[in-house]
């Protein structure tokens, strides 16, 4: 398999390069993943991303994922916010299924929120839902 490629993802345009985790939910309304600027702390405001429709997700501490950090392309970088190409995550869970797609017509992806402490992955077929709370 090739190297897997962090890439940068900036789904709005004022996102604070560090963020750390406040919150991770996984209740009725999905995986949704509070996150705070870590210039200004924990208070608000707050950048929600919901996952409303993933299929999976983990959370490793960052110090966790150093076999990661030695091997994929796209580190160092001023973000906290990743779509990763060639993920291997993403073909082990479509191996566990065998190669047999839930929906032909959604293609998933891989999404990483990396933070000072937190190594948040999340494999969904749909854009998430990125807001922020103030």
């Amino acid at each position: 398999m090739d190297q897997e490629i962090y890439k940068p993802w900036r789904p709005l345009d004022d996102i604070p390069a560090e963020l750390m985790v406040y919150a991770l939910y996984d209740d009725c309304e999905g995986v949704r993943v509070l996150l705070a600027d870590v210039q200004t702390g924990l208070g608000p405001p707050h950048l929600l991303i919901n996952f409303d429709e993933s299929e999976a997700y983990r959370n490793l501490d960052e110090c966790r994922r150093l076999k990661t950090f030695g091997e994929a392309q796209g580190f160092p970088c001023s973000c906290s916010l990743f779509t990763v190409e060639n993920s291997r995550w993403l073909q082990w869970f479509n191996d566990e299924n065998l190669g047999i797609p839930f929906d032909e017509r959604i293609e998933y992806k891989h999404y990483s929120i990396i933070t000072q402490a937190d190594f948040i992955d999340v494999i969904s077929g749909f854009e998430p839902i990125v807001e922020w709370l103030r």
